[in-house]
């Protein structure tokens, strides 16, 4: 596990509760050494390249949305230092928590599909594995919206990837602790209904999910979301096809180094797992915000959609935050791997947002400055 995420555990604050998206990605930078300019240095586009290299941060792509349209994707900085060669609106970046929304979403598309509750005992659904409460048969009852919402009382609450090329885990070993995987079972050993942030709770939603649609989960999220958007360049498929592959940054340091293993890999796919750009990403929240108004291109009906926004403990609701600005409501997640930090952020209503994605752990920088001088740029409500 890395050092970051060892000392994310021991802090009461991430261990209780992680209020919103950008509080994840600041508390990270922060733990690694680096703290945020208190006053804005990004007031236009051309003031990126000399951010990123003030920061150490080979590259960024953002996806401006405007109208529920993606109205410009724009890329600056190198997908790898070493080799100086340039990214671009396909270069490819991990999603890292990220994961958990599109996650969330294909989830409730398989339960409002098979008519399912997201209520329902969720020993129900799984058909190959069980979820215990300390090794012994829970008496509580675990939902598929309490592990989408951190609310299960589940363990693990990061997980910390594997060099690339490692031997990996398959999800049942990852769920039963088993050799290759790092970290102990997959149990409920928690307090249900009272937020505790676990990756090792979407553990559990990726073999439902399996279970729900008898495919892998790749596959899953691949039918009922990427392909009906136009997601060519989204995958959770590990090891990541070829053809992605070729287009995938390197993951970098704070320092500003490439890792030597390039990037890690994440087989707890729910969790962390996913590879994305920022222009499909944006095409996500965008089918977001579409669902929220009644016009899914993927099926998913309102009633999902606004189940999916209601906040179930300090704003956090299924694989999203919800963040006010006065009156005016946003959806929105964070996430950060090994060497990648990513923010999705869109307006309940309004057609607005952004996707933002950067391959260094120093992307907490650019991420905010970024965010906040786009809201302000196009006039985002509550800005």
């Amino acid at each position: 596990m890395p050092t970051y995420h060892r000392q994310l555990l021991k802090r009461a604050g991430f261990r209780q509760h992680i209020r919103h998206s950008l509080s994840i990605l600041a508390g990270l930078l922060i733990l690694s050494g680096c703290e945020p300019e208190g006053k804005k240095t990004i007031e236009s586009f051309n003031d990126i390249p000399a951010f990123l290299k003030q920061h150490k941060i080979p590259s960024v792509s953002v996806a401006i949305i405007e109208d529920f349209k993606i109205k410009r994707v724009i890329t600056i900085g190198e997908s790898n230092s070493a080799s100086n060669l340039e990214a671009t609106d396909t270069t490819l970046y991990q999603l890292g928590s990220v994961s958990q929304s599109l996650t969330a979403v294909a989830m409730m598309k398989a339960l409002q599909d098979l008519q399912i509750s997201p209520n329902a005992d969720i020993n129900t659904i799984l058909k190959s594995w069980r979820l215990v409460e300390d090794r012994y048969e829970s008496e509580h009852r675990i939902s598929p919206e309490m592990l989408l919402s951190h609310t299960a009382g589940t363990n693990i609450t990061v997980y910390g990837g594997y060099p690339h090329g490692s031997k990996l885990p398959t999800i049942r070993q990852i769920l039963n602790g088993q050799t290759p995987n790092n970290d102990p079972s997959v149990i409920m050993n928690g307090t249900p209904k009272v937020y505790s942030y676990s990756a090792g709770g979407y553990s559990v939603i990726q073999q439902a999910l399996m279970d729900l649609r008898s495919t892998s989960f790749a596959n899953a999220l691949d039918t009922s979301i990427f392909k009906p958007l136009g997601m060519s360049n989204t995958s959770f498929e590990l090891p990541l096809p070829q053809h992605l592959l070729r287009r995938a940054s390197v993951g970098h340091t704070k320092l500003g180094a490439p890792l030597r293993e390039k990037h890690f890999d994440y087989p707890e796919l729910a969790a962390a797992g996913g590879w994305s750009t920022a222009e499909n990403l944006a095409r996500f929240v965008v089918e977001i915000q579409n669902a929220l108004r009644g016009a899914s291109a993927i099926g998913l009906s309102r009633e999902s959609a606004n189940e999916l926004m209601t906040p179930i403990a300090y704003q956090y609701a299924l694989g999203f935050d919800i963040e006010k600005h006065g009156k005016h409501a946003y959806f929105t997640n964070g996430g950060a791997n090994q060497g990648f930090q990513t923010l999705i952020k869109g307006h309940m209503s309004a057609g607005m947002g952004v996707a933002i994605m950067t391959n260094s752990d120093n992307g907490f920088h650019v991420i905010t400055q970024l965010a906040q001088f786009i809201a302000e740029e196009e006039a985002w409500p509550g800005y």
